[in-house]
């Protein structure tokens, strides 16, 4: 059995990303803690544990995680980041939309616009990673569906 190492993480988080031809993985594998939220790699058993710590208190830890698993969880990252600039570089008011229901002027937000973008980056990687990020977020919308100004504010087909 081959030795899991931090190094070979980073390869692989950067051999996927590069699938995306979206540039130059800028992701950057901690070992240690920087206290923002962003997570630190342990290594336990020949596998990958993702820490997340802030402001001095960890917050998450995903403990046991295969290269695959921890490369997917990066490269998801990225692709979600991309995809939330996009959204928001991209985004357009519409004319005479109606109030959100929290009594705010539409602004054309929808999560839909940086999900559906974050799924189609994966599956340009993998199809495998793209089935994989649909199941996700199909999972989050079926637990907090978008709001009819989200719908509205789509400018990608919707789930079925």
């Amino acid at each position: 059995m081959t030795k899991n190492t931090i190094s070979q993480l980073q390869t692989n988080v950067d051999r996927l990303w590069a699938r995306a031809n979206l540039g130059r993985s800028t992701e950057i594998i901690e070992t240690r803690p920087i206290g923002d939220g962003t997570p630190y790699v342990e290594m336990m058993d020949n596998l990958y544990v993702l820490v997340f710590e802030e402001r001095g208190k960890e917050i998450e830890r995903q403990v046991g995680l295969t290269l695959f698993e921890a490369s997917r969880w990066y490269v998801f990252s990225m692709a979600t980041r991309y995809a939330l600039n996009a959204e928001l570089r991209d985004r357009q008011i519409p004319v005479g939309a109606p109030l959100t229901p929290h009594g705010l002027t539409d602004d054309g937000y929808s999560r839909w616009n940086w999900m559906a973008l974050a799924i189609k980056i994966m599956d340009s990687i993998s199809s495998d990673l793209g089935d994989w990020a649909l199941a996700h977020y199909r999972s989050v919308l079926l637990n907090y569906p978008l709001e009819d100004y989200e719908k509205r504010n789509s400018r990608w087909p919707l789930l079925t």
